[in-house]
């Protein structure tokens, strides 16, 4: 992460109109000179949870950690967070206060999630995905197995809507 977002970012062509950054992190104070750096349009949190307990502690300095992806977030910027998750109004709150005029969006299972997973299944090597993105039902088929990837694929369909793209 400490080399990785720098290095991207300098061996990006001047031409790049779209990139995507992982800005992740171990202890406290890595996110946010990283989202400086990369001054995002749209910020993705997936889930606060106890993966980095070791270098945070508790799931509430995850949580503050990782809402420093809005630091660096553009003027009118979306941030997208997720709806069924304890920490979703904590994350909005600090989103906001980061970028004011910031666009909020979710995904999850919840009924006002602006992506929301209805249906998932999987044949062992493959997952298929139903969601509803902003109204519009769409089917997620990926090589990989496991519900939680149902969250992630409604968190970049929905980040690919958000930056003007169609969702199929």
């Amino acid at each position: 992460n400490h080399w990785g977002v720098p290095l991207t970012l300098a061996r990006m062509p001047e031409d790049t109109t779209r990139a995507v950054f992982e800005i992740g992190m171990s202890t406290p104070g890595e996110i946010a000179p990283r989202s400086q750096m990369v001054r995002p349009h749209t910020g993705i949190v997936t889930c606060i949870a106890g993966a980095h307990l070791e270098g945070l502690g508790s799931l509430s300095a995850v949580a503050h950690e990782k809402a420093d992806i809005f630091t660096g977030m553009e003027a009118g910027g979306t941030f997208i967070l997720p709806a069924d998750d304890e920490f979703f109004d904590y994350l909005a709150g600090r989103a906001r206060r980061f970028c004011p005029t910031g666009n909020l969006e979710s995904f999850g299972r919840s009924a006002n999630a602006t992506a929301r997973i209805v249906g998932y299944e999987t044949d062992g090597n493959k997952s298929r995905i139903q969601l509803d993105i902003v109204g519009k039902p769409v089917l997620v088929t990926i090589n990989a197995v496991g519900e939680h990837w149902a969250m992630n694929a409604a968190a970049a369909v929905l980040a690919a809507s958000q930056s003007g793209l169609s969702v199929e």
